[in-house]
């Protein structure tokens, strides 16, 4: 057998932001991985998108969590040196992420090491970063989840005589989940809300997505679904993603056609409308 083929046995942890050891809410920023066998060590730490991070602790002022990180990079930055240096067999290098995986009290902890066979260790590192921490199987359900939580909590904080509720609207030809829905009669839906993330990280997707909630809306109003009180309070990509944020307009442009598009962080358009 070749080489490269070989599998070798590897042990990683999970680095967790923990910022209030009171109710042990944590989010994933980083992996750490060593393979014994080869004398791999390495880590990656998620310190520029972080405002998954940051929104999920929203009452936590942001650099609290960029100055843990750094700190925690220069710790690592001093372990890697000192198992590069100083681990000369696979016992040392085992003995030092023990060590380093050990259960400890600090805003930065570590999961138990975990096995993982691995044929690329770097290779390795990258896919479980992209997996536990940037969330690859589920990016956009997670912000499309933050964006449906915050719009809700302005919302019901209104305290309407008609109170928003989530409903499905539609029938087995065309149906659509709407978080807030308001009643202008026992059956007779007045207004709709929906918060709409469209953060994915490609333009395609993003077409895509607004597309067919575009072709929803229609066929749900021409079937009368939904009213012509609609409103899609909208989260596009990130402003530096040139060819997302196009896709992201052009959507947004095609969505005016059917319904009212405010930003997700406007309150004030959106309890306007929720009151009126």
């Amino acid at each position: 057998m070749e080489r490269g083929m070989n599998k070798f046995a590897c042990r990683y942890s999970i680095i967790r932001f923990l910022p209030y050891q009171e109710t042990g809410e944590f989010a994933n920023v980083g992996v750490v991985l060593m393979c014994p066998e080869t004398g791999y060590f390495n880590f990656k730490l998620q310190t520029r998108r972080y405002g998954r991070i940051t929104d999920f602790f929203t009452e936590l002022d942001s650099k609290v969590y960029q100055e843990s990180v750094k700190l925690f990079r220069f710790e690592l930055q001093r372990l890697q040196a000192y198992a590069r240096e100083q681990c000369a067999d696979a016992s040392e290098l085992r003995k030092l992420f023990l060590s380093l995986t050990h259960p400890r009290e600090a805003i930065i902890k570590l999961t138990e090491a975990r096995p993982r066979l691995s044929d690329n260790p770097e290779q390795t590192l990258e896919q479980l970063f992209r997996y536990y921490v940037e969330r690859e199987f589920a990016t956009h359900e997670f912000r499309d989840t933050l964006v449906t939580r915050r719009v809700k909590a302005l919302v019901d904080s209104l305290k309407l005589e008609r109170p928003f509720k989530a409903v499905t609207l539609g029938d087995e030809f065309v149906s659509g989940h709407f978080p807030l829905v308001q009643f202008a009669g026992d059956e007779m839906v007045g207004k709709v809300i929906k918060p709409f993330a469209l953060n994915h990280t490609e333009p395609s997707k993003i077409i895509q997505h607004g597309a067919s909630w575009i072709d929803r809306v229609k066929r749900l109003r021409k079937k009368g679904f939904v009213p012509q009180n609609v409103l899609f309070a909208v989260e596009g990509p990130s402003a530096n993603a040139e060819k997302c944020q196009i896709a992201f307009q052009d959507i947004c442009n095609e969505l005016r056609d059917e319904v009212t598009v405010v930003d997700s962080v406007d309150a004030e358009q959106i309890s306007e409308f929720a009151a009126a």
